[in-house]
Parts: C-alpha cells; structure tokens; sequence
C-alpha cells in the first residue's frame, strides 16, 4: 500500500514539474528573444548612422 502511495506522489510530482517546465522553457525563449534584439537594435542603429554619414560624406567629396 506505502509504494502504491509514494509512487503516485512521485507521479503528481512529475507531472506537476513537467507542466511547470514547459512554460518556463517558453519564458526562457522569450528572454532569449528579447535579448537577441535588445543587442542587434542598436548594432543596427549604428550601421544606419554609419551608413548615412557615409552618404553624407561622399555628398561633401563631389
């Protein structure tokens, strides 16, 4: 009777833990996410103003 109990407690306890995973697992992506644009916004920032006085300069050339 005791290992019919602790087997059923340890399988709630598994599925308790496989439900929490999974949208931890889909937070975890979101974070990564926005991370990927929190650093390849300004990069790209950058190489538009780069890309702009580039223009610009090659304006003051001619």
């Amino acid at each position: 009777m005791s290992l019919l109990r602790s087997y059923l407690y340890f399988a709630n306890i598994f599925k308790m833990k496989k439900v929490l995973i999974l949208p931890l697992s889909k937070v975890i992506m979101g974070l990564v996410k926005n991370i990927e644009f929190i650093i390849i916004f300004p990069v790209q920032e950058l190489l538009n103003r780069m890309v702009l006085w580039k223009g610009k300069i090659d304006i003051f050339k001619i």
